[in-house]
């Protein structure tokens, strides 16, 4: 087994166990010894944002990153640092980074979605959960989430057409909707769907 072999199946193991701050002195270990490691840097930045160490993780990102840039993974998890840290438009570059390496990473477009939501760009995150549902059609709270973008941007069609689609996938999205006007009488109206009998 080669020696890289060695330090991730280490880390691996260390991951299982949800042993955080060995894998924390292992990665760091590993680090030390193979300095120009993309994964090496990449999984002390997981580490990292385990521990909510936040601007480190960013820090072991940017390194694994500067080693390999077109390391879909890590610009990921740049992405969830600096959407923790509510610093929503590095979150989007970092996550269209990984877009344009992987354009199948569904939870890259996910993210991406959700931080247009908090900014109120609801059409750009109605843009980027489509792009989930491409990916994965049976997505249900990603069709959930297309409908609240367009209720906000009162698409009511739309968004019924999208509610739609998240309870036919998980029944249980129809008790969400006890609360909502327009979207839940159009799906009601249109599709026939008899939220008052489906099982919780």
């Amino acid at each position: 087994m080669k020696k890289i072999d060695k330090w991730l199946e280490r880390a691996i193991a260390l991951v299982k166990l949800e042993d955080w701050q060995g894998l924390l002195d292992w990665c760091q270990k590993w680090t030390k010894s193979e300095p120009l490691n993309a994964e090496a840097w990449y999984s002390l930045g997981v580490v990292y944002l385990k521990l909510e160490r936040y601007n480190d993780s960013i820090e072991a990102n940017r390194e694994a990153i500067r080693i390999n840039p077109d390391f879909d993974k890590t610009w990921y998890n740049l992405g969830i640092n600096y959407w923790l840290l509510e610093r929503y438009d590095d979150a989007i570059e970092a996550n269209r980074e990984a877009i344009r390496i992987n354009p199948d990473f569904d939870k890259t477009w996910y993210n991406l979605g959700f931080n247009y939501w908090i900014l109120d760009r609801y059409d750009d995150a109605i843009e980027a959960f489509r792009q989930v549902v491409r990916i994965n059609p049976e997505d249900a709270t990603t069709w959930f989430c297309i409908g609240n973008a367009c209720e906000r941007l009162n698409r009511h069609e739309e968004a019924g057409e999208a509610y739609r689609q998240a309870v036919r996938i998980n029944p249980n999205y129809a008790k969400v909707f006890d609360t909502r006007g327009t979207s839940v009488e159009y799906i009601m109206e249109q599709e026939d769907i008899l939220f008052n009998k489906i099982e919780p």
